[in-house]
């Protein structure tokens, strides 16, 4: 058997937020003199976002039977095997290739063993992709800054900003499933597998309290967190105030899961 395709697709997408909340209308308190990027209370700025991307595909796929129950061949009723590819083109980060090989052995009338091995992969999503920054206010304890300054280390409010990032890679995987089928009458089935997942390259942030701790860490050795966005030093402050944290989405490391699926069904007429 043999199956071959292609597609071409156009991803849109639109966040179009409030006037009062995507910082065309702000907020400066008259009182204190703090100009606020958002018009409602309690709300962080949020910028509108509009991007697009294009995506052409193929696959190949082909459906290879090495052995049938007509050949007679000892302990194999069948074997099977699928070899398939598919690769994506991107306009905006580029290419990915991606391959799957499969099999299934038929030992006997009841009994079939099955296992794969396959790459796969997902695409960063328009809005980690583009989106121009959003605002959130979060309580984050500033270990530079009380310990290198000499102050009690206590929470206060931290403003982070979170945006798409451009130069990010898709997620890449690789799974490993084996396992049996037994099916001791022709309305039962039982299954039973186990699979492995390793992925690379997860998409994510790092976190606020991350990007301080680090800071902390790079200053002991006279360097510095550029994510850390800090005011300049007042009085006798080594370390100056915390402006903001620049926690932009990225490739984090590797992620592996695993276990074993159970199964059981039974058909009626």
């Amino acid at each position: 058997g043999f199956a071959a395709g292609a597609e071409v697709r156009r991803e849109t997408f639109e966040d179009d937020r409030d006037a009062r909340l995507d910082g065309t209308i702000t907020y400066r308190d008259v009182v204190t003199g703090i100009n606020y990027g958002t018009d409602l209370m309690g709300a962080s700025a949020a910028p509108d976002v509009k991007a697009h991307r294009t995506v052409s595909s193929a696959f190949v796929e082909f459906a290879l039977p090495v052995v049938s129950d007509e050949m007679g061949v000892p302990l194999v009723k069948s074997l099977d095997f699928q070899l398939a590819a598919r690769d994506e083109y991107y306009s905006d980060f580029g290419n990915v290739l991606k391959a799957k090989l499969a099999g299934a052995w038929g030992v006997v009338d009841a009994l079939k063993v099955r296992a794969s091995w396959s790459q796969s992969f997902r695409a960063p999503n328009l809005a980690q992709f583009y989106s121009a920054g959003t605002q959130v206010s979060n309580t984050r304890t500033d270990f530079a800054a009380c310990r290198l300054n000499g102050t009690t280390c206590a929470g206060v409010s931290t403003l982070e900003v979170r945006a798409g990032n451009q130069e990010l890679l898709p997620e890449n995987a690789y799974t490993v499933s084996a396992g049996i089928v037994f099916q001791p009458h022709a309305s039962i089935t039982l299954t039973a597998d186990y699979w492995s997942l390793k992925e690379r390259g997860v998409i994510g942030i790092e976190g606020a309290q991350n990007q301080i701790l680090f800071d902390y860490l790079l200053r002991q050795s006279g360097q510095s967190n550029p994510n850390v966005v800090r005011l300049a030093p007042v009085g006798t402050q080594v370390v100056g105030d915390l402006s903001f944290v620049q926690d932009n989405y990225f490739n984090l490391g590797p992620r592996e899961l695993a276990g074993f699926d159970f199964g059981a069904s039974y058909e009626i007429r």
